[in-house]
């Protein structure tokens, strides 16, 4: 049943869409993103770049990603009452 194509055709084909799913595969892995309150530093080879509401491709054994938090946070600071301003 090759509809009059001819089989060299169909390996050809079949190929070709094996080495495309094969790509985006990788690619896939390589790509990290970065959430919504948060931003990725990216070192390495090609520099230092911050990557933030958006994602990057990052390539292992040159580049290192590594996630910083961009959440609000919040203490407490306890006045120090042993603490007395000098008079000069």
């Amino acid at each position: 049943m090759s509809f009059g194509i001819p089989t060299e055709i169909w390996v050809i084909v079949g190929l070709i869409v094996l080495a495309t799913m094969l790509l985006m595969s990788v690619l896939a892995r390589l790509y990290r993103k970065a959430g919504p309150h948060e931003a990725l530093l990216v070192y390495g080879f090609g520099g230092t770049r911050v990557v933030k509401g958006h994602g990057t491709i990052v390539w292992p054994m040159v580049q290192v990603c590594r996630g910083l938090s961009l959440e609000l946070m919040s203490f407490d600071v306890a006045r120090n009452r042993t603490c007395t301003p000098s008079r000069a």
